[in-house]
């Protein structure tokens, strides 16, 4: 059904009521359990914006759709338990999306603590704050997300040559030589991760006085990474993509209740051939409010934690526009499709809190018969190990 609203067209699926009353009758023979598990009811997509400089491969309100109703499961999420990872349409695992996952979230909060305190960054403060993340928020199961891709890795590796570094996978302890490692790897050129690329490079459209902040802040990561033990090391997701960038469309994912609040659905990007770049921006506003302000606090008790919120969010959307920008410094393709918000209803509660909730499907009432296509082998998300010594 297509309804249009003041905010544009909505496609609509269809009501939940006769896959309720087939389960229902399948509960009272005895044939499943009951559980209240996250289920979604409905699925809106709505149009929220177009770029002047739109490719005419961009996705359709019609084409998200298809993509949100071609998922086997939705899996629902704690908000602020859960790891972010970046937008990056090449994930072909279900994800929460932040533009440039936990690290720049971090590179936000620390640019805020130092404006609000007015002192200059410093190397000792961004360490500090780094591990105490680590300690406090990160766990294996909720690890720190960081990421780049072969391409870029690969240019690394070449340059290395001129250091006398001859490396083919990314080490997991402290190479030779590390002074190097840490001194070339965080220049902008060999960032997988756009958005954290252009923030290097153009730290004035980012709201950043130069690239210390997150340069400084990759060093403290990549020497967590190498010095931690065996049961800190699952701390960190340090992941390569593969593949090129080509999301055809913005889809900012909310869950619009009225059931399983404080919890979001997880989204693969990259499904049967059909790619996204996936933003949870209220799973993430939750994140900010509840883990990062009193994380910031709980480091320096001065600061006043609705005004750091505030202030984090200016300077994310910022970053987020200069992200998005037509023009430079933008980055394509992202800046070039349509986005949309795609309002996800639910139904029933979490089993627990903390963990992922599995829908057991995408029920059969979503999906209005999306013609079927072959399933596309989907870029596998490599991990270091397989990459540099």
């Amino acid at each position: 059904v297509v309804s249009t609203q003041s905010t544009g067209v909505v496609f609509r699926s269809i009501n939940m009521t006769a896959h309720r009353v087939f389960f229902v009758l399948l509960v009272l023979a005895g044939l499943v359990e009951v559980s209240l598990s996250c289920q979604v009811s409905s699925l809106d997509v709505v149009a929220s914006g177009v770029p002047a400089n739109l490719t005419q491969d961009a996705y359709t309100s019609y084409q998200v759709l298809k993509h949100f109703q071609s998922l086997e499961d939705i899996p629902f999420a704690s908000d602020v338990n859960t790891t972010f990872s970046c937008v990056d349409a090449r994930l072909d695992s279900p994800v929460f999306g932040t533009p440039g996952g936990d690290f720049a979230e971090l590179v936000v909060a620390l640019k805020t603590y130092f404006d609000m305190k007015n002192i200059t960054p410093s190397a000792t403060v961004i360490r500090r704050v780094f591990l105490k993340f680590m300690t406090e928020v990160a766990t294996p199961q909720r690890p720190f997300y960081y990421h780049t891709d072969f391409t870029r890795m690969n240019y690394f590796f070449a340059d290395l040559k001129n250091f006398s570094i001859k490396a083919t996978i990314f080490p997991e302890r402290t190479p030779s030589q590390s002074e190097v490692w840490l001194r070339e790897y965080v220049k902008p050129k060999y960032q997988g991760c756009g958005h954290i690329r252009l923030m290097m490079e153009h730290p004035q459209f980012y709201g950043l006085p130069d690239a210390f902040i997150p340069q400084t802040l990759l060093r403290q990561y990549l020497q967590f990474y190498w010095t931690s033990s065996v049961s800190e090391k699952p701390k960190i997701e340090f992941s390569v993509k593969l593949g090129t960038l080509s999301g055809k469309s913005v889809a900012v994912v909310k869950n619009v209740g009225p059931g399983c609040l404080g919890h979001s659905p997880k989204v693969i990007t990259n499904n049967r051939g059909s790619s996204l770049f996936v933003f949870h921006a209220a799973a993430v506003a939750n994140f900010r409010e509840k883990v990062l302000a009193p994380l910031i606090h709980s480091y320096d008790s001065s600061i006043n934690q609705a005004e750091f919120v505030t202030r984090f969010n200016a300077l994310f959307d910022v970053q987020l526009g200069a992200t998005l920008s037509p023009s430079s410094p933008g980055l394509p393709p992202a800046n070039a499709v349509r986005v949309f918000t795609l309002e996800v209803s639910t139904s029933g509660q979490p089993d627990v809190p903390s963990e992922p909730q599995k829908c057991t499907s995408v029920p059969s009432s979503l999906k209005k018969k999306v013609p079927s296509r072959s399933r596309k082998a989907s870029p596998k998300k490599a991990s270091p190990k397989k990459k540099a010594q």
